[in-house]
């Protein structure tokens, strides 16, 4: 019978691997075998977070940092799934200003801090703790910047200034390949300046990055109407409905489709 520590090698090395269902059954395993051990606890709630599994992650996460005061790791991340659910949380908030006045240097807190900031709008505070961040080489630097240029963007586009909205976009597009948002962004610029068939190109690999995204998927049911293209738009629409039949907008769209045809 494999032991706990055997199957947390076994998981670790399979995460490595890129093989996460592997890597979330050893990490499971260990934590059956051994559910006292704080360690323990903290890598199945990660997984468990990795997973969206976020209530359930706090739980292991919080008994970890409740067993064991070392593990800064498990009450960073506690912290950092709390913020996420809730910016505003008091106790997340407490907890972060004790762990930083405790690890000062801890980069992981300085992230927490920075999403923070990125979220609550704080632009001058965003910027300057993404550049501490970026001078020390942390790999999630970047696709923090990437944020904070979607930030500078929306206020640009928001003051109606398109073209400088534009290259923020596009710079934050750059950052994170692998997000939507700010490809979304770059077709709503397009479309307020004229240019529809450009949006339409937008939208399209907004999609290619996150197929199930509903924002994508509503504006290329809604752009391939206008165009004239109401059986495209039909297909977009009817997969948004499938995936997220309580967005904002649908039946009216569903209706501008069907008399169009």
């Amino acid at each position: 019978m494999t032991d706990w520590k055997t199957h947390i090698e076994y998981g670790s090395r399979a995460l490595e691997e890129g093989n996460h269902e592997v890597a979330g059954g050893h990490f499971y395993s260990a934590w059956k075998l051994n559910p006292q051990d704080p360690l323990v606890n903290f890598i199945y709630g990660m997984e468990l977070y990795r997973c969206g599994n976020h209530d359930e992650a706090l739980k292991r996460l919080q008994f970890a940092m409740d067993n064991d005061d070392e593990l800064t790791g498990a009450a960073s991340q506690w912290v950092r799934i709390k913020l996420s659910m809730s910016p505003q949380d008091p106790e997340a908030l407490e907890k972060l200003r004790q762990l930083e006045s405790q690890h000062p240097d801890n980069l992981l807190l300085k992230m927490i801090r920075l999403e923070l900031y990125i979220v609550m709008g704080d632009l001058e505070n965003s910027l300057r703790i993404a550049g501490e961040l970026e001078d020390k080489n942390v790999p999630e630097a970047g696709i923090a910047k990437a944020k904070i240029h979607q930030m500078r963007g929306l206020r640009a586009s928001a003051e109606n200034r398109l073209d400088e909205a534009r290259q923020w976009f596009e710079e934050a597009s750059s950052l994170d390949e692998n997000w939507a948002g700010p490809l979304i962004n770059q077709g709503v610029i397009a479309e307020r300046q004229g240019h529809p068939e450009k949006a339409l190109t937008y939208y399209e690999k907004a999609l290619l990055v996150e197929p199930d995204h509903p924002v994508a998927l509503f504006d290329l049911a809604r752009l391939s109407w206008r165009l004239g293209n109401s059986e495209k738009g039909a297909v977009y629409l009817e997969r948004l409905e499938q995936l997220h039949p309580d967005y904002p907008g649908i039946g009216e769209l569903r209706k501008n489709i069907e008399d169009f045809n």
